[in-house]
């Protein structure tokens, strides 16, 4: 996947942005993560919107990306939605492609031109919530687009989105469609190529110390170098670094990745710079990137002007290695400008790095050591995945999941002496596992029965686990596609005692994944429901009054089976009971 452009508005304002335009602002009150998102809120027939470019080899983000098909992942969450009618969130130029929020919360794709309705979505967004939007679009009369909301997908259709290319691509209400006031948020957007970006942040890398190259000298401000380009946002002229009259560099230092909480992996980095001509004559620099040893500069010189200008270049591979990031990595990067007109000088008010990252989490999280209640973030379970994505787990695996318990998932492990659980690891990763059931110890035969269930073009997981009611065996494979090497078992240990609603949390976060990966996933043989794993099947989905005086705990999942749709709940509160839904159908292929 090459990265287009990503940003996080981390560095306070909107200059990583092309043509912002209307009611909008770069705000620190309501954020995904990071310090920064960004704030869409005009009012009636008013407008706010900005565009995100690709940069140009100088730098400058008002680049054309040309691009046939486009992928898009953005942060959304509203607090005021159109009170009728629907307003743009998203669209693309000069592709004719569009995504508005409607006044029910669901989304649709419309022809910009036209203003032709495409397609209707059918999942319900809340106000006040952070959702993951991600979105596809080709070009043509009969062009393929999908959007996916927190990964699963909630339009995929073809239909006349223009003939051109996709250049820009734009949040918020760029044109007034309903004369509604609406309040939206933006955060952490990444810009692809040539696939889904997935689950990741934006984090930002300031100067904290001087860097290799110390040749300009302090313009206004004071201390060292790189303390007066280290603001966020930056303060302009208030502190600068001045070019010498030489054509000379200078870059700083930056935080490590640890102490910007980056974690997991490190998807790609954005040197940044701002800079503007320091007299009446325009200058000239180019943006650098050094990593280790290896300095990186922008193809192209970038001409200064009378206004700070941020410039930047974006890196998927490390130049050190010419391979992808490590998170060692980022503690041995700078970020500067080298000066390229001896006459002409410029000035820098800020330089620094952005880097998107898929932060670690526990796959599986499989804490057995431990007796207090946990509730896992379903958000966990997905970031677990993209943490994987680059690992050979392969789109159409099978997940066969039949495993029986009580109803009631407060119970323990340790109230059940003749159950036991075990936790397999293999190359320090969790594998999504294969659990069947039996009331019988696993042999080779029936091992091999399982994996004769599935469909002989799908690939077999690394390993399974066989469940029974009275205990769990984790069978690892010799080959991909061979039968169990070995059963192995673990006796009963009290320090991998583990509440039981442990593993119904994990299995529902198994099935929940499996989906928003677009896994296919099969119950058992036959049509039973995931009620079989401590949750309920039902006609009709869950409602406030399915709150914990009638027996509901958090974590519980709740299979509508009238409409195919999953629920998990994340508050049970008596009579304000909150069931999330998490996916559509459990059978067949899943979008």
């Amino acid at each position: 996947m090459a990265t287009v452009n990503f940003c996080g508005f981390e560095t306070g304002d909107e200059t990583e942005c092309f043509s912002p335009a209307g009611t909008r602002s770069v705000q620190s009150s309501v954020v995904r993560s990071g310090g920064y998102a960004l704030r869409v809120n005009p009012t009636t027939t008013a407008v706010g919107s900005v565009q995100l470019a690709k940069p140009g080899t100088a730098g400058t983000g008002d680049g054309n990306a040309n691009l046939a098909n486009s992928w898009t992942r953005f942060y959304f969450r509203y607090a005021t939605k159109p009170a009728s009618g629907a307003e743009e969130i998203f669209g693309t130029a000069a592709c004719r492609f569009s995504i508005r929020l409607k006044s029910d919360g669901v989304l649709a794709v419309y022809n910009s031109s036209s203003n032709t309705l495409l397609a209707t979505g059918t999942i319900v967004l809340a106000a006040n919530t952070w959702y993951r939007i991600e979105q596809m679009n080709g070009q043509g009369t009969t062009a393929a687009f999908e959007v996916k909301i927190d990964g699963i997908v909630d339009i995929s259709t073809t239909g006349d989105i223009g003939t051109f290319d996709t250049d820009q691509v734009v949040f918020g209400k760029k044109v007034n469609r309903s004369d509604q006031t609406v309040d939206f948020f933006f955060d952490d957007i990444m810009w692809s190529d040539s696939g889904y970006p997935g689950i990741s942040q934006c984090a930002i890398l300031l100067p904290n110390a001087n860097g290799n190259y110390q040749n300009w000298t302090i313009g206004a401000g004071g201390g060292s170098n790189f303390q007066n380009v280290d603001e966020v946002p930056h303060d302009g002229d208030t502190t600068y670094l001045l070019a010498p009259a030489a054509t000379t560099a200078e870059t700083e230092a930056l935080q490590s990745g640890a102490s910007a909480s980056i974690t997991g992996t490190v998807n790609c980095v954005k040197a940044v710079a701002t800079l503007k001509r320091n007299g009446a004559s325009n200058g000239s620099v180019a943006l650098r990137l050094r990593s280790g040893s290896t300095d990186s500069d922008a193809a192209s010189n970038y001409t200064t002007t009378s206004a700070y200008v941020l410039i930047s270049k974006i890196f998927d591979t490390d130049p050190a290695t010419s391979s992808a990031w490590v998170l060692g990595a980022l503690d041995s990067i700078e970020t500067g400008s080298v000066n390229k007109d001896a006459t002409n000088l410029s000035r820098m008010t800020l330089t620094a790095a952005m880097v998107d990252f898929t932060p670690s989490v526990s796959p599986f999280p499989l804490p057995w050591r431990t007796k207090q209640r946990y509730d896992p973030p379903i958000e966990d379970f997905s970031a677990a995945w993209q943490q994987m994505r680059r690992q050979p787990i392969p789109i159409g695996a099978v997940a066969i999941i039949d495993s029986p318990l009580p109803r009631q998932a407060s119970q323990r492990w340790d109230a059940l002496p003749d159950w036991e659980a075990i936790w397999f690891e293999q190359q320090r990763r969790f594998l999504p596992p294969i659990i069947s059931s039996s009331d019988k110890p696993p042999t080779r035969a029936l091992s091999q029965q399982l994996l004769e269930r599935r469909d002989p073009t799908e690939v077999l997981m690394e390993h399974f686990i066989w469940w029974n009611p009275r205990r769990l065996w984790p069978v690892p494979t010799t080959t991909p596609l061979g039968p169990p090497s070995q059963f192995q078992f673990v006796p009963r240990d009290p320090k991998l005692e583990m509440p039981l609603r442990k593993f119904v949390d994990i299995v529902a976060g198994i099935v929940n994944d499996l989906q928003r990966r677009g896994i296919l996933v099969k119950i058992g043989q036959s049509d039973w429901t995931i009620a079989k794993t401590g949750g309920i099947s039902s006609t009709r989905a869950p409602v406030v009054m399915d709150d914990e005086t009638e027996g509901y705990s958090i974590g519980q999942v709740w299979v509508d089976t009238g409409f195919n749709r999953v629920y998990v709940a994340v508050d049970v509160t008596d009579s304000a009971a909150i069931w999330v839904l998490i996916g559509g159908g459990l059978t067949g292929t899943l979008p």
